[in-house]
């Protein structure tokens, strides 16, 4: 059965509705989390989960199949480490569109490795647009 909404309710229901309906990105990941969330797939082998942050026109031109060699490779090389334990984003620079994201991935063997990586946000989405 239905009960009547209060004013808060109502309210909590439009500002959901508009936010929804505008593609709001507050519940996106930023270019940061991003790139964390790509080397954490990569990490645990998710390739296919890996592969949902690189560009569509990077993944086009260079081919799902090679994107998941190469991040066979990032996964074998982070196991000679003994496994990644952080992703420590250490910049964040965004111009409209496009982002660089400086980062620092930290190993089991206390090796680091820097990365930087070039964002594009496509549709409030942002991902890795990688070149080669």
């Amino acid at each position: 059965m239905f009960t009547r909404m209060g004013r808060r309710e109502a309210a909590s229901v439009l500002v959901a509705a508009v936010l929804w309906q505008t593609g709001c990105s507050l519940f996106r990941p930023g270019p940061g989390e991003t790139v964390r969330r790509f080397y954490t797939s990569v990490a645990k082998g998710k390739a296919d989960e890996a592969l949902g942050y690189v560009h569509p026109g990077a993944r086009s031109r260079l081919g799902d199949n090679k994107l998941r060699m190469a991040m066979l490779a990032m996964q074998e090389e982070i196991g000679e480490h003994g496994g990644l334990t952080q992703v420590q984003i250490s910049e964040e620079k965004i111009q409209g569109n496009q982002a660089q994201v400086e980062s620092r991935l930290s190993m089991k063997d206390g090796n680091v490795q820097t990365t930087r990586d070039k964002l594009v946000r496509l549709e409030g989405r942002w991902y890795l647009d990688i070149s080669k």
